[in-house]
């Protein structure tokens, strides 16, 4: 008769670990340096090359930091989970005492 729903904390945890992951080899890659000087001076090439390096010098970093928070979340959220499931376990056998 369950209604709610079930949390496999192992699962959460992965991808916690995926998310920090993706945080840290995100920020480590300068695109908006990358694109320095691409193009020709005046060009249109130039000026869009630096309109996207603009746009990623901004969502980027930012990325990486929501991306961040939500593997720390994720982290709480596991941390939760297991002690939720200690804490039953502990009264399930201490009801059977």
């Amino acid at each position: 008769m369950g209604t709610g729903f079930e949390v496999a904390p192992r699962e959460v945890v992965t991808a916690a670990g995926r998310a920090h992951q993706a945080a840290a080899t995100v920020r480590t890659v300068d695109l908006a340096g990358a694109l320095a000087g691409v193009g020709l001076s005046g060009g249109t090439s130039a000026a869009a090359a630096d309109r996207l390096s603009d746009t990623w010098g901004r969502v980027v970093p930012k990325w990486t930091a929501d991306t961040e928070a939500y593997a720390e979340n994720l982290d709480q959220a596991a941390a939760g989970y297991r002690d939720s499931d200690q804490n039953a376990a502990g009264e399930i056998a201490a009801a059977g005492r």
